[in-house]
């Protein structure tokens, strides 16, 4: 798998390169340059099951970072891949050569200018209490192969939970227990044994319509309701076995605050998140 995707990411490296060093002296301004690059990631978180690299997620914590009001993920990663192409076609020229940077600098500037406007307005707040069990994958899968360790990661879920103060709402990560919802009642049992302190909690869960459709799912429960939405975009060999999702909406909490849930590589890719705040009323 690993060897695959190597040669992927190998291929669409090698084929912009080819095609820079194809538009030489006509792109001036590089801006065919970012261009390609944005198509070719794209087209590559585009494939399903793949493991894009966007370059405009790294920024998480950089300054252009508001761009991605107006353009998403993409329009930083295009920022940086034209600013970092005319550095690269002025390196060993004459210091004038660099004049051309300050295009992308100027438009960037008047840009996170535009994105200001598009601030959001600071909502209500809540408590959240995350818990991360933290357990190795051998426990992991001992759990499920070793009945005397089935249990392991239920109590220590249990424990971190019980452990926090009073909250809002309480996460859980994905797939974090052996169980699977419905079957022994092992996993409701669990959710019932937790305070009304620490509640409505979200966690994931292996749901299952029929014994051969079983989908890695995320459940809102709150003592009574149950609400489900399905993991859409599955990973690598590692989910063959399961069904991806298809449903788009968000999940309402009791205070009226509506959850839009992402799993894994879903949170590389910008579609997910701008579905669920455009499409599903998302607040969180």
């Amino acid at each position: 798998v690993f060897v695959t995707l190597a040669c992927a990411y190998a291929l669409e490296r090698a084929v912009f390169t080819l095609a820079v060093r194809w538009f030489g002296k006509h792109d001036d301004w590089a801006l065919a340059t970012a261009s390609l690059w944005i198509l070719l990631e794209a087209g590559h978180a585009a494939l399903p099951m793949s493991l894009p690299n966007i370059i405009g997620d790294t920024q998480h914590d950089g300054f252009i970072l508001p761009l991605a009001r107006l353009g998403g993920t993409w329009l930083i990663s295009f920022v940086m891949v034209w600013t970092a192409a005319l550095i690269a076609r002025a390196w060993g020229h004459r210091p004038a050569a660099f004049q051309r940077v300050a295009a992308p600098v100027l438009c960037s500037l008047m840009l996170l200018g535009l994105a200001s406007v598009y601030t959001p307005a600071r909502g209500k707040e809540l408590k959240v209490g995350l818990v991360q069990g933290g357990i190795p994958s051998w426990l992991y899968q001992r759990s499920h192969a070793d009945a005397q360790w089935r249990d392991v990661p239920a109590q220590i879920y249990q424990h971190l939970t019980e452990s926090l103060p009073a909250t809002d709402l309480v996460i859980w990560p994905e797939a974090p227990l052996p169980y699977r919802w419905g079957e022994g009642g092992e996993f409701e049992g669990l959710l019932a044994e937790l305070g009304d302190g620490h509640r409505p909690i979200l966690t994931g869960a292996f749901r299952a319509e029929v014994s051969s459709i079983v989908y890695n799912a995320a459940l809102l429960f709150d003592g009574e309701r149950e609400q489900w939405v399905d993991k859409r975009r599955l990973a690598l060999e590692a989910e063959l076995w399961l069904t991806p999702g298809s449903g788009l909406e968000s999940l309402l909490m009791p205070n009226g605050t509506h959850l839009g849930v992402v799993f894994c590589l879903e949170s590389v890719l910008p579609r997910y998140a701008r579905e669920l705040v455009s499409r599903a009323g998302a607040d969180l």
